[in-house]
Order: C-alpha cells, then sequence, then structure tokens
C-alpha cells in the first residue's frame, strides 16, 4: 500500500494520542474554528483548466530551423491542486463537484453546536486528495453492565483524487481499544444490508456515499436522517453485542470461527505455472499468519480483552478480528491510519460481526 501520510499532511485527535501514534493531541473537545484549525484543513482546492500543448520543429524555405507551438484547451477535464502549496492531486472531468475541506465542517458544525456531538479527529491523508472529521456522537451503550463500552461516532469523508465518494458515515467504536465494529444487525447476518431512499441516495445502517456531483451539498440536510437510522441500529446491535459477551468459546469454537472469518484460498483444480503454485503458497501462509495473531490477541494480546465481557467470549473473538484487521494487517501506522478512517478494513471486521451472529443464531 502506498504511503498514506505525507509531509503535506496534518490531522488532530482529541484527548489521548490514536494507537498510531500520529497527529497533534488536544487536551480539549476542540470548537469548529479550533477544529479546522489544528486538522490542517485551512486550504481549499483550485480547479485548474487544462491545455495541450503540441510544439513542431522544422526548417523554413531558407534551412533555417523553426519551432512552432500550439496550445488547445482541454474543455472535458480539470486540474484539482491546492491553493496553499501547489501542489496537483488529480486530474478529473469537468463534471466532477469539489467539497472543499471547509464543507466538511459545515455539514458537522450544526449537530455539535447543538450539543449532539464533539470533534474527535479530522485531518488529511495521501498528501490531501482524501480528507476527514470524525465527531464523537452523544450515545454510549455498555458492554455486560459498564464493563465495556461502545460510543458512537460519525465521519464525513470526501476525495480529491476520485478514489472516494463522498461519505456520511455511522460507526461504532470500542473505548478500551479504540477497535472499528460493524453493527450487528440481522441484514449483517444474512450478508444483506438494510437500505433506504434518502434523498434519492442509498442509506444503510453505516450512513450515505454519493459521487461527486453538485447534489452532495445535502448531505448537510441528510446528517440528522443518517443519525436516525444509525441510532436504531446502534441500539440493535447493543442486544447482540451483550449476547456475544455472554457466550464462550471452546478452542475448536474459536479455530471454527476463525476459519469462517480468514479461510484459506481455494485450492485450484491444478496450477498454471511455479509463479502461479507461489502466489497460492503465499495467500495461504497470509491466512494461517492473520488467524494465529487473531488468536494470540484474544488470548490476552488485545487491548481490553481481560475485561469479563471479553475474556474467552464470542465478542472477545469480534474484538481480536478487529484489532487485527485495524492495528495489524499493514505493515506501517501511516497506512494503518488511512485504512481505519476510510473504512478500508471494513469488509473483514463486517465477516468478524456475520459469523459472530451465525455462532449465535446457530
Amino acid at each position: 500500500m502506498s504511503h498514506e501520510i505525507t509531509e503535506s499532511d496534518s490531522l488532530f485527535v482529541t484527548r489521548r494520542p490514536a494507537w498510531h501514534k500520529l497527529g497533534t493531541v488536544l487536551d480539549s473537545e476542540p470548537d469548529t474554528d479550533t477544529a479546522r484549525r489544528k486538522s490542517g484543513l485551512t486550504w481549499e482546492i483550485v480547479e485548474q483548466p487544462l491545455e495541450r500543448v503540441s510544439t513542431f520543429v522544422g526548417v523554413d524555405g531558407n534551412g533555417s530551423p523553426v519551432e512552432d507551438t500550439t496550445r488547445v484547451p482541454i474543455a472535458t477535464h480539470k486540474a484539482l491542486v491546492r491553493n496553499d502549496n501547489a501542489e496537483l492531486l488529480s486530474v478529473q472531468a469537468t463534471s466532477y463537484d469539489v467539497l472543499q475541506p471547509r464543507e466538511l465542517f459545515d455539514i458537522m458544525a450544526p449537530i455539535v453546536e447543538a450539543g449532539g456531538g464533539t470533534y474527535e479527529s479530522a485531518g488529511s491523508v495521501k498528501g490531501g486528495r482524501r480528507v476527514w472529521v470524525l465527531i464523537k456522537l452523544s450515545k454510549t451503550v455498555s458492554v455486560l453492565r459498564g464493563d465495556d463500552e461502545v460510543d458512537l461516532y460519525l465521519l464525513v469523508a470526501t476525495s480529491f483524487d476520485g478514489s472516494l465518494a463522498t461519505h456520511l458515515r455511522v460507526t461504532p467504536i470500542r473505548v478500551v481499544c479504540w477497535n472499528t465494529l460493524s453493527a450487528a444487525t440481522g441484514e449483517i447476518a444474512s450478508g444483506k444490508d438494510r437500505v433506504a431512499n434518502v434523498g434519492g441516495w442509498k442509506l444503510d445502517d453505516r450512513g450515505i456515499a454519493i459521487r461527486h456531483t453538485a447534489n452532495q451539498r445535502d448531505l448537510i440536510e441528510q446528517a440528522k436522517v443518517a443519525i436516525g437510522v444509525a441510532h436504531a441500529s446502534f441500539e440493535n446491535s447493543a442486544l447482540a453485542w451483550e449476547q456475544m459477551a455472554q457466550t464462550h468459546l471452546t478452542a475448536e469454537q474459536l479455530l471454527a470461527y476463525l476459519h469462517e472469518v480468514m479461510p484459506d484460498p481455494k485450492m485450484p483444480a491444478r496450477f498454471l505455472n511455479e509463479k502461479h503454485e507461489q502466489q497460492f503458497e503465499r495467500r495461504l501462509d497470509r491466512a494461517r499468519r492473520s488467524r494465529a495473531k487473531v488468536e494470540e490477541l484474544f488470548d490476552g494480546g488485545a487491548l481490553g480483552s481481560d475485561l469479563t465481557s471479553a475474556r474467552g467470549t464470542l465478542w472477545g473473538a469480534v474484538n481480536a478480528v478487529s484489532e487485527f484487521t485495524d492495528q495489524w494487517d499493514a505493515p506501517r501506522a501511516k497506512d494503518r491510519a488511512g485504512r481505519v478512517v476510510f473504512g478500508e478494513s471494513g469488509r473483514t471486521i463486517a465477516r468478524g460481526t456475520r459469523a459472530a451472529l451465525a455462532v449465535l443464531n446457530g
């Protein structure tokens, strides 16, 4: 994976350092102006026109060299450039609508100012090609009567290189270890998402995703709707998490769970060549090493694994998968930070939740 956090990036976290040890740590919850300043998201994207430059080199009638340059505007595309360091972030179609970094705070500010949440983190990765703002919502659930707490967060994120649609996403995070979790709903258990139509977009238990078109600014109006849907999912998830915390696993059950979440690759009927066989062996080795690491985390290596709710339980297994995916399954902290913020590790975490629900329902 390419380097996520560069010298052109900055971020802040509130109260305690994130596990990746990156960014400025604030002692208290900032207001919107402070959050924007500390995040470093004070720059904007400038859209610049493109042109094709053609240079013809030849000789005139007297045999003397001549050079003729022609500039032709490219009407179909534009350049997206940071106004603080003049760095070219990408070239996009002219229809690509830019949601400026300050507009992410415009989405979150009404929620924060109404007492519905506090700024937790904000910043950029990949030289500013991806930016985000994360707030902690005023919602907490306790697993096993306060032994273990899960908070609810709201993320808004966008990209300037076409790698990410604009997202408004709600994420449960376990307090003791900062593990991201999937909503534990019946739809997740069946492999399907509960989807509602909100303003013509697809809204599921995680939130809204919309392409870079002009109506993405309607996210400001839809934020409260997304939170409402997420709150309902959060309450249902809390019931499932409580059941997981009361479900103890034998060694055989843990092994079966891990094989479901991180299965061995399927053996091909035949190998095409030696390189094909070596690729399979590497994938098989990776799956085995991943399961071994998760088992180590489950057996006491994970943060919070000593809590009553997690020790030897299905809840502990779910969080071991989450901690591995968030904090171990990328070689560098600078890479892992971006994966967690933008949900790129979410598929494995969702599989972990789905497999856990299958255990409960089995």
